[in-house]
């Protein structure tokens, strides 16, 4: 009777630790009536250096959900309109306080401040023509059962670009 109330316990905490893990960007909440004009596009955000890591191409897949663009080709065009999408510096937990979470299995809630920056910039024919910087700071929690902000911080600045974007029409419309 034990044997198995003890294997759905532990069968429980494993799915419950391995949800916590999974972190992916959420859909773009921006709409527009008419999509952009085909454009090149090139996610430079960092990544973690693992060989799964997708987070590049997760932000190129919420761009093509969007609607906002008819066409996303990859790269920098050298005719045409393109976008670069970068995040220049910025400041997340400290290496010390990261392996304070490790040693302590990530149960001990360990507040970190952080700042994260991403910069959108428009070229035509290969030349910038405009940038756009949004920015997000504040403190989070480095522990198992705490989401990170990063993903949420991503797609609203996402967000925000395509506003801006669509408000300023340094891209046009497609007819």
């Amino acid at each position: 009777m034990m044997r198995p109330l003890r294997n759905l316990g532990l069968s429980l905490a494993a799915v419950s630790i391995l949800t916590g893990c999974t972190n992916s960007l959420p859909a773009l909440n921006h709409q527009q009536a008419k999509p952009f004009v085909p454009v090149g596009l090139r996610v430079a955000l960092p990544t973690t250096g693992r060989k799964g890591d997708r987070s590049n191409l997760e932000v190129v897949q919420r761009l093509q959900q969007s609607g906002s663009f008819s066409w996303l080709d990859d790269g920098i065009s050298r005719s045409g309109y393109s976008l670069l999408i970068t995040e220049p510096g910025g400041r997340r937990a400290n290496a010390a306080l990261v392996m304070l979470g490790a040693m302590t299995l990530l149960t001990l809630p360990l507040p970190y401040s952080y700042e994260q920056n991403l910069r959108g910039t428009v070229l035509k024919d290969g030349v910038p023509v405009k940038s756009y910087d949004y920015h997000r700071e504040g403190w989070g929690v480095l522990a198992w059962y705490a989401p990170i902000p990063f993903k949420p911080n991503t797609r609203d600045m996402l967000d925000e670009l395509l506003r801006d974007l669509d408000r300023e029409q340094v891209i046009p419309k497609q007819d």
